[in-house]
């Protein structure tokens, strides 16, 4: 997908709408460095994130698999120094 967006639209991607919102578990975006800067990494959310609303492009939503995201999250977080 890297080659396919870099090759036919540029280095980045023009924000499409934020009619849909990160109202829910499961939502995938795509990551940006501002406005009208999308680009070929996603993420998927874990929880709600209003604040991220007209920020991000919301591409779709997790239809299965979410007890996946479940294990990841049930590890922990990282302890740094």
């Amino acid at each position: 997908i890297y080659e396919f967006l870099f090759s036919n639209y540029g280095k980045t991607l023009a924000d499409e709408n934020f009619n849909n919102k990160h109202s829910k578990p499961g939502t995938s975006s795509m990551t940006n460095f501002g406005s009208n800067t999308n680009n070929s990494q996603f993420f998927i959310t874990y929880i709600e994130l209003p604040f991220f609303h007209d920020t991000y492009v919301v591409l779709g939503e997790i239809s299965s698999g979410m007890e996946v995201m479940h294990a990841i999250m049930n590890q922990g977080m990282l302890e740094f120094d």
